[in-house]
């Protein structure tokens, strides 16, 4: 190109650039975007996701964008994102499900039959410490076995139970 051509696009609606054998058309239309109509995407929320349907799936993660086939299934951790799109519209977002905290009775019977160490029970330990309702059942069961689970020991002492 030997010489620079400059273009105002704000009066016309139509441009016409020629060089050559090469013709380009850049056509300027303004629409109203308000009348669009926004189209629902739907949440589900999964820990294991198996692709059911022939919509187009993509896996979203650290690595990258990587499409999904019909009957595909993925473990979905924090950081992956699974989008379904329908005729080239997002329709579905999947993400991974939250587990929730426990605490109380649910934490001291997922410790007992999880960690399966036991030592011998000392009542002293316990004395300055101020107890919930589930560690004092707890503690006092451990009275008549002369027996603590180590990791409940741990976690009452902490607090957290």
């Amino acid at each position: 190109m030997n010489s620079v051509l400059k273009l105002s696009f704000k009066s016309k609606k139509r441009i016409i650039i020629s060089n050559r054998n090469i013709e380009f058309e850049i056509v300027r239309d303004r629409r109203d975007h308000t009348n669009l109509i926004g189209l629902p995407v739907s949440e589900k929320h999964e820990n294991v996701y198996t692709v059911s349907d022939d919509n187009q799936y993509f896996l979203f993660n650290r690595s990258g964008i990587k499409p999904m086939s019909k009957g595909q299934s993925i473990t979905l951790t924090q950081s992956t994102i699974i989008k379904s799109y329908l005729f080239g519209y997002l329709n579905i977002c999947i993400y991974p499900k939250i587990q929730k905290k426990i605490a109380g009775d649910q934490l001291l019977i997922d410790i007992l039959a999880h960690y399966k160490q036991m030592e011998v029970f000392n009542e002293n330990v316990f004395d300055s410490l101020e107890l919930s309702e589930t560690s004092l059942k707890y503690i006092k069961s451990c009275r008549t076995t002369k027996l603590i689970n180590t990791a409940a020991k741990n976690f009452i002492k902490e607090g957290r139970i």
